[in-house]
């Protein structure tokens, strides 16, 4: 979700402005010695705001940005410098005279976003700002309580922005009502061990709520749409080294090749990044990861950073597209599929 600003400027808007330019001159407040390497103007900012949802694309003739809001049927064309957003991630402006961009983990790691921003292409990132990257929360907190901002002692919230009664399911059921139809819960040789209401409401690695007690410990290891079953396994059987990745954008400097490179990558938006490697393959890339990784989600974003922590560069990302040979096992014994 990004914060879509309009024309028609205000007393109001123009103060927030004021002070915003003010805070970008005299520097934001510093992280770890950290400045912003720029001080872009703000100019453009309308009265009028308000959440959105839509595609950051350039109009037909190249010559500004647009929005496209599907939600509205409309599309808002911006004539400004840049699109700034409230999201917790980082950008700096490349040192090598190219004007281009870089996205980085925020100064607040707990709040990082930058794995749900990993399809931002280049271009975009040349036109987006993020100020909130360089604030903790309670810092951002401060800066809107300086400001008078109503939501400056907003409660967190922990819901998907497009979902706010955290009810995913019925989201998912407008796009794919076949997703609630029952079906079977089977072990990994396709013997039945229990039913289900539907697909939508498991998710890969998932233990407790499978309804099927007794015997060791089973984990859902993957999801068959097509069949409606849910296919169940031991913890061992989750674990993946070796994870194809489709739709890769990638933001390096050096283009993906035949060589590998070393990164560092999530393949989930609560789990730390850890070390792998990355090479081009057909279409795609194969992510490697010499540890393994439990949990592996096709359909699940795997992004690449080039490093841990906060400041570290975002080097681009793709969704989980797992093929690998099932591994078949019992609940005491397992065998080759």
């Amino acid at each position: 979700c990004g914060v879509g600003l309009r024309r028609n400027v205000g007393d109001g808007v123009a103060h927030l402005q004021q002070r915003l330019q003010q805070r970008v001159e005299t520097g934001w407040p510093r992280v770890r010695g950290h400045r912003p390497r720029s001080a872009p103007r703000l100019t453009g900012i309308g009265s009028v705001a308000g959440v959105i949802m839509g595609s950051l694309d350039r109009d037909p003739g190249g010559r500004a940005y647009v929005l496209n809001v599907p939600t509205v049927g409309g599309r808002i064309r911006l004539d400004a410098s840049a699109l700034v957003t409230g999201h917790y991630v980082e950008s700096r402006l490349r040192g090598d005279g190219s004007g281009h961009r870089d996205m980085f983990t925020p100064a607040d790691v707990a709040r990082d976003q930058s794995y749900f921003l990993f399809a931002t292409t280049q271009e975009q990132m040349d036109y987006l700002r993020f100020p909130l990257g360089l604030l903790t929360k309670p810092e951002a907190r401060a800066v809107a309580t300086e400001l008078g901002l109503m939501v400056a002692d907003k409660p967190d919230s922990q819901d998907i922005c497009f979902v706010p009664d955290g009810n995913y399911a019925d989201v998912i059921l407008k796009i794919r009502p076949d997703a609630a139809k029952a079906g079977e819960i089977v072990d990994m040789q396709g013997q039945v061990l229990g039913h289900h209401d539907g697909i939508i409401h498991f998710t890969i690695g998932q233990r407790k709520g499978l309804g099927i007690g007794g015997g060791a410990p089973l984990f859902v290891v993957e999801l068959d749409a097509a069949n409606a079953r849910v296919i169940v396994g031991p913890r061992e059987a989750l674990k993946q080294n070796e994870i194809a990745i489709s739709d890769v954008n990638w933001l390096g400097d050096v283009p993906l090749s035949d060589e590998s490179q070393t990164v560092f990558a999530r393949i989930r938006s609560t789990r730390a990044p850890v070390p792998a490697t990355i090479r081009a393959h057909g279409d795609g890339a194969v992510l490697v990861i010499a540890e393994g990784e439990f949990g592996v989600s096709p359909g699940q974003a795997a992004v690449f950073y080039q490093g841990q922590g906060s400041g570290q560069r975002v080097l681009g990302g793709g969704f989980i597209a797992l093929k690998r040979p099932r591994v078949a096992f019992a609940r005491s014994a397992s065998v080759a599929a």
